[in-house]
């Protein structure tokens, strides 16, 4: 069954550049088109990790496989706790998501590297002060993990809130945090 969906969704990022990738944590897809990024997958659940492995192996048999984006390696260094990210290479493609989670992403990219800020910051900072549970859907709809940093919003009360509502999600969402934290302190120590 994998098999099929693998090459059903492989076939969604044609023309794309797609890099596909397996640390611990997670398998991470990147893909862009024209250097510009469409899609940043963060895949923490083992059947999608699966899926997005047996992508990469199909997407690796063709011969003209463009060059990864430059913030794949930014996404590693992330994700594996090896410094503090620079993610300015990382362009979003304007053609994707409403006015609002544009807005929403383009806020979210603000929030400092171990910081967090509430939804309700996130509404007032794209222009909806009173748009809160629309700031939840465009992190929930963010399609650029990382890079839009969904895990650093979280509800005003300071609990992790969002993230899918799922307790595998949040544990996710926490384990992000913790990895930021100690990028910071590790940058501090030096």
């Amino acid at each position: 069954m994998t098999g099929r969906a693998a090459e059903i969704l492989s076939s969604r990022f044609k023309g794309c550049s797609v890099d596909i990738f397996d640390i611990p944590l997670c398998t991470v897809l990147v893909s862009s088109r024209e250097g510009l990024l469409t899609d940043v997958i963060l895949a923490s659940d083992p059947s999608n990790r699966a899926l997005y492995l047996e992508m990469e192996s199909i997407l690796s048999r063709s011969p003209d496989r463009p060059r990864p984006h430059p913030v794949v390696g930014e996404v590693k260094k992330h994700l594996l706790g090896q410094g503090i990210p620079d993610y300015s290479c990382a362009v979003l493609d304007p053609a994707l998501g409403t006015e609002f989670r544009r807005r929403a992403w383009a806020a979210a990219r603000t929030v400092p590297f171990g910081e967090t800020r509430s939804y309700k910051w996130l509404a007032e900072q794209s222009g909806s002060p009173k748009a809160f549970r629309a700031a939840g859907a465009a992190m929930c709809h963010n399609r650029f993990g990382l890079i839009v940093p969904c895990h650093r919003i979280i509800a005003s009360d300071g609990t992790l809130g969002g993230f899918g509502g799922k307790s595998r999600d949040l544990a996710f969402k926490r384990v992000l945090l913790d990895i930021e934290i100690a990028s910071i302190q590790r940058e501090l120590r030096l």
